[in-house]
């Protein structure tokens, strides 16, 4: 590999090559179940180091994969028709290796090496989920996943409202997509109203996703810490005032826990919180702090070089913008 203008299904090519000249394939099995197991299995593909959606696989010819059945169902325990399934945390910039749409040619049943992953399934209208699941050796069962009714999603009918920008990709059932701030928002312009789908509604748990779509925001301007506030439209009260909301829960003040040098995707995806049981028709999520006004390890001068401004919020003239990625509302 005499460059960087290699895919990693090249890389992976070529160090199965250099064990079959090297040592006879005495290592291919080692070599495939491990690059299986991160995606990188028999039927993994790329167009190019630049591809953003290459073909993932978890199969290797050498592990007794397992298969396994997607079999999504909602709260009533009815299929999900359109869901799809990812191996892993995040369904930002990856693939799924399943899906229950019939218009695509994805199936809903994968092959995959054995041993416990994490899962994650999304769906319009029901936000996303985290699930584990310990494959065997050459079993073939189903991978059942209850999906709840996301209050949040626009395919459910829930608007937003406020003064951000794309903020219609903060309820799109997308954590790929980002709604942002202005570059220096006042108070208002970073409070964003969701009225809820289906009318009332008795809210138990919010899910929120910090992590950014490639160009939208840097990472040192995704959220950090949150405010909800709800609002029950009923008799003169409609909820276009501030004062028909009340604060109902203030998330941690890390409650997207970055470190040094900078945030990284595993602190800023997904993440849910439970709030107390609430009787709403809306809900509004306040922007308390981003990475970089939030964040303890970015704050100060962190060296003794006088021309080097480290203080995030006084260096850096992003510090104001903030960058969300979906907000879900749940029942339960």
């Amino acid at each position: 590999m005499p460059s960087g203008s290699v895919s990693m299904v090249d890389a992976r090519d070529r160090m199965l090559a250099a064990d079959l000249l090297r040592f006879g394939g005495r290592n291919q099995d080692l070599l495939w179940n491990a690059f299986a197991a991160r995606g990188l299995g028999q039927g993994a593909a790329s167009t190019s180091s630049s591809d953003s959606t290459p073909v993932p696989s978890f199969s290797s010819a050498y592990a007794g994969d397992a298969t396994l059945r997607f079999s999504p169902t909602d709260e009533e325990g009815r299929p999900v028709v359109g869901a799809k399934l990812y191996v892993g945390e995040y369904t930002a910039r990856s693939r799924p290796v399943a899906d229950t749409d019939p218009a695509t040619d994805l199936p809903d049943t994968f092959a995959v090496v054995p041993g416990e992953r994490t899962y994650t399934a999304a769906a319009p209208g029901h936000g996303q989920v985290r699930v584990t699941l310990t494959a065997r050796p050459r079993q073939t069962r189903d991978l059942p996943v209850r999906l709840r009714d996301n209050l949040a999603s626009s395919t459910r009918g829930a608007t937003i409202s406020g003064e951000g920008v794309g903020l219609a990709k903060l309820v799109d059932d997308n954590e790929g997509t980002t709604g942002t701030t202005v570059d220096q928002p006042s108070a208002a312009q970073k409070v964003f109203t969701v009225d809820l789908a289906g009318g009332r509604q008795v809210v138990r748990r919010v899910q929120v996703s910090a992590l950014p779509e490639p160009g939208s925001v840097a990472r040192f301007q995704a959220l950090r810490q949150f405010r909800v506030w709800a609002c029950d439209a009923r008799g003169r009260v409609d909820c276009s005032r501030d004062a028909d909301f009340r604060a109902v829960y203030t998330s941690p003040a890390d409650a997207f826990p970055a470190g040094v040098p900078r945030p990284t995707a595993p602190a800023l995806k997904m993440r849910s919180f439970d709030i107390p049981q609430t009787a709403a028709t809306h809900l509004r999520l306040e922007v308390v702090a981003n990475q970089c006004q939030g964040g303890p390890l970015y704050a100060a001068e962190q060296d003794a070089d006088p021309a080097n401004v480290t203080d995030c919020v006084t260096g850096y003239s992003g510090a104001q913008k903030v960058g969300i990625t979906e907000v879900q509302v749940f029942r339960r």
